[in-house]
């Protein structure tokens, strides 16, 4: 047996059963804008953002695509203290400063890890590229 007291430990994303418990459906992010004062239009453009910049999580076992919890709150908090201001900025330039945060952002060194894996290069090229 292994000394270190960690061998009990498992992934909960590989069992079917709980595979969609790590991320927001999409009808979980749907309520969550409802709750924030936009017009149905500002939603829809703010739900195509927020799917291209926060999903795409698939675990074993489901077929509808998950939201990065962490980005999306981190996201959401933000636009529902000052909608009109983060919409003008969504339509803007600066789209990217407005979806994340450096402190939720990849490192250089996860980035750096990916590269050196098989295939890696190619992966941070096409996630770069959009």
């Amino acid at each position: 047996a292994d000394a270190s007291g960690a061998n009990h430990m498992w992934s909960l994303t590989h069992e079917p059963d709980f595979a969609d418990v790590c991320g927001f459906k999409r009808a979980d992010v749907e309520t969550a804008l409802a709750l924030v004062d936009l017009r149905p239009g500002d939603v829809a453009f703010v739900l195509d953002l927020m799917e291209k910049y926060y999903d795409g999580y698939r675990f074993n076992g489901i077929t509808e695509p998950l939201y990065n919890p962490t980005l999306c709150v981190f996201f959401l908090k933000r636009l529902a203290k000052n909608p009109s201001y983060f919409l003008e900025k969504l339509q803007g330039p600066d789209v990217m400063d407005v979806m994340t945060d450096e402190n939720v952002n990849v490192s250089e060194n996860v980035v750096g890890l990916v590269q050196r894996a098989p295939g890696g290069c190619e992966a941070v090229l096409a996630a770069r590229s959009g």
